[in-house]
């Protein structure tokens, strides 16, 4: 399996994960993932008739970064990140490893982040690829009130 599958394969596993912890907490769950039209506009789900977006990441608990993506620069040619087209209003960044959502209100910061954080280049291993973006820790999310972490064991 290559670096690409597996990226697929761990972010269906993280999406039954949080079809399953919506369920266990009475949160009304409608899954996009397969749908077009959401799927433009970078929207996995709608809970509760918010729009959410989920992204399995298991280097946050490891880095404490939050990543913003601004850019994706592909062999094909650059095109935006998620920042620029998503009409979620949470980010959600799941961690399989520590099992925790890591709730960004996308809406009430999405200005804020570019006018305090400064962009940075990383390789992105699963994608293979370089991107432009924000890593803002995840601590300092928190502090601000845009991000909460949910331990979805508990």
């Amino acid at each position: 399996m290559n670096g690409f599958e597996n990226m697929v394969l761990q972010g269906k596993i993280g999406e039954e994960d949080f079809i399953e912890y919506c369920h266990k907490n009475n949160l009304i769950v409608e899954d996009k993932t397969n749908d077009k039209e959401f799927q433009a506009i970078d929207v996995d789900f709608i809970v509760n008739g918010y729009y959410t977006e989920l992204k399995t990441d298991n280097l946050i608990d490891k880095t404490g970064n939050f990543p913003i993506e601004l850019i994706h620069h592909r062999k094909t040619g650059d095109r935006n990140g998620w920042y620029y087209y998503t009409q979620a209003t949470y980010i959600i960044r799941y961690s399989r490893k520590s099992k925790r959502l890591y709730v960004l209100y996308f809406n009430k910061c999405k200005d804020y982040l570019l006018e305090h954080f400064e962009k940075r280049k990383w390789f992105d291993k699963q994608d293979n690829n370089y991107v432009t973006g924000l890593l803002v820790k995840v601590k300092d999310l928190q502090e601000l009130g845009f991000l909460r972490i949910i331990d979805i064991e508990q």
